[in-house]
């Protein structure tokens, strides 16, 4: 309750039986303030933190480019905000991300709106496979040969060291066979896409431990990044993308394997009633669509046209930076892994 132009508090948090330290810096003042708070499970639930964040609009329903209808385009949008078990606390984001990201997929994409699936607030696993049964189904009727599939979820996500899943709402904690029955695993979830007639599939997943498990798969970057590198630093085990998506998917990954995703609370003006909780990931990835991706590839040309590589390499370095402008501790590194690229750039959305 200090009124004050500007305060600034620093502390040191001794995480319990590591004793490792982690100094955080908060400041508040007139300008909009973040707070990031992890997105995990309880074994790391992220302590709020506060770091000075430019005015980002991402309510700036004018920014989305409104492009033409597109029939054959198809989406699915997740948002899982509320968990049975207390382990998993609430994702309070999730809601707000998907609604979001609902605008930009119906006039950036141009999906109409009989062509989605939207699921927010409290989710199973049964109902997630079912509303992909159900775009699969439309899907396959569609003779034509260019359809289109966007996928985008925001909630948990886990790992137990060999898969990776989507936590949802009945997702249960008393040991790890339960999480791994109690939940959708990635594996799971590609093996559902991998019989829908499609072009191309584009997902974007926001949450923790979403980087694509790989080992030993190479993927050069030469011509956008000017260097060999791998898309994930997975080692631990083998790829859960079926060959039959490997000409389709691109998968957009919030963090690496084995990192936290986090939230934050924006609050403009410092007017408390102005409050919303996004996501680090989903609001750069908004940005990004808006236009702020265009130029971003290795030759820094805009030509109104927003590619695979500009948008993961936006992400890279916006997320990245933020994340690490909360605190020097705090590593949040967006993926992607682009099957169907083949080390040659794809056009993802016009802006113009």
């Amino acid at each position: 309750n200090f009124k004050t132009k500007e305060t600034k508090l620093s502390f040191d948090l001794r995480e319990k039986n590591t004793g490792r330290s982690t100094k955080f810096k908060m400041i508040e003042n007139e300008e909009p303030e973040i707070r990031i708070t992890s997105t995990g499970p309880k074994t790391n639930p992220g302590n709020p933190l506060s770091v000075r964040f430019e005015e980002e609009d991402v309510n700036n329903q004018e920014l989305i480019r409104e492009n033409n209808k597109e029939f054959d385009s198809y989406g699915i949008i997740i948002g899982i905000k509320e968990y049975d078990n207390e382990y998993f606390p609430p994702v309070d984001a999730a809601v707000e991300d998907a609604k979001k990201i609902r605008s930009y997929f119906e006039k950036s994409f141009g999906i109409p709106s009989v062509n989605m699936e939207i699921l927010t607030g409290k989710v199973d696993q049964v109902e997630i496979i079912e509303k992909i049964e159900s775009i699969r189904n439309k899907m396959n009727k569609n003779p034509s040969p260019d359809k289109k599939l966007y996928i985008y979820y925001s909630g948990h996500g886990d790992s137990d060291g060999k898969d990776q899943y989507f936590i949802t709402s009945n997702t249960k904690k008393s040991s790890e066979n339960i999480m791994r029955q109690s939940s959708l695993s990635h594996k799971k979830f590609y093996e559902e896409l991998k019989n829908i007639r499609t072009k191309e599939i584009n997902l974007f997943i926001d949450a923790c431990y979403s980087g694509v498990d790989k080992k030993g798969e190479k993927f050069n970057d030469k011509l956008v990044a000017g260097q060999k590198g791998e898309t994930s630093a997975e080692r631990i085990g083998a790829s859960p993308i079926p060959k039959e998506l490997h000409d389709k998917i691109a998968i957009f990954s919030s963090s690496d394997y084995n990192e936290t995703s986090y939230t934050y609370d924006f609050i403009a003006n410092n007017v408390e009633k102005n409050r919303i909780k996004l996501s680090l990931f989903t609001t750069y990835l908004i940005l990004g669509l808006q236009g702020k991706a265009d130029g971003s590839a290795f030759n820094g040309k805009k030509d109104g046209e927003i590619s695979i590589y500009e948008l993961r390499n936006y992400l890279q370095k916006s997320v990245s930076k933020k994340a690490r402008d909360a605190s020097p501790s705090v590593n949040q590194n967006p993926k992607l892994d682009c099957k169907r690229c083949k080390n040659t750039d794809q056009i993802l959305l016009k802006t113009k």
